[in-house]
């Protein structure tokens, strides 16, 4: 039972249990077992709206500071940083198809076992990004964009 789950692992990314607190992992690319301990993770974060005058007078300055810059009049209530969850999606800016979180980190080839600890933005709405990777389609910048929103976040494993 628990070789023919392994064996299914050999041409997919994902995970298997196996006895308890021992798993199998893999990639697409290799297979590895161990331990698969929760990792909580702790999202710090630093954020700022500024005017479209002030972004474009140091564009440079505001892209080197802050990672996640989206259309602040674009956002729907209030903007919350936290792990990903069961049957999230996000909409991606350029390609305008819905993609559940699963679906993009399997593209992105990112690790399983590093995925619980990539910061996901969401507004009152859903997800607006994927910290590092993704941006929604609903709050990306335009010409008409009046106000930016800037975060800037710290990933620390609680373990």
């Amino acid at each position: 039972k628990h070789l023919s789950s392994v064996l299914e692992l050999s041409d997919k990314a994902g995970k298997t249990q196996i006895k308890d607190k021992l798993f199998a992992f893999s990639d697409n690319e290799y297979l590895t077992f161990g331990y698969n301990e929760i990792k909580e993770c702790l999202f710090s974060e630093n954020s700022k709206i500024i005017s479209a005058d002030e972004f474009n007078s140091d564009k440079a300055l505001y892209k080197k500071d802050f990672t996640f810059i989206c259309d602040c009049d674009k956002i729907c209530g209030n903007v919350t940083v936290r792990s990903r969850e069961a049957g999230d999606s996000i909409t991606l800016a350029g390609r305008g198809v819905s993609k559940s979180l699963k679906k993009l980190f399997n593209e992105l080839k990112i690790p399983v076992n590093e995925r619980d600890c990539i910061p996901v933005i969401c507004d009152d709405k859903g997800v607006i990004g994927v910290y590092g990777y993704a941006l929604s389609q609903r709050v990306e910048t335009d010409n008409n964009t009046r106000r930016y929103y800037l975060l800037n976040i710290i990933s620390e494993d609680k373990n």
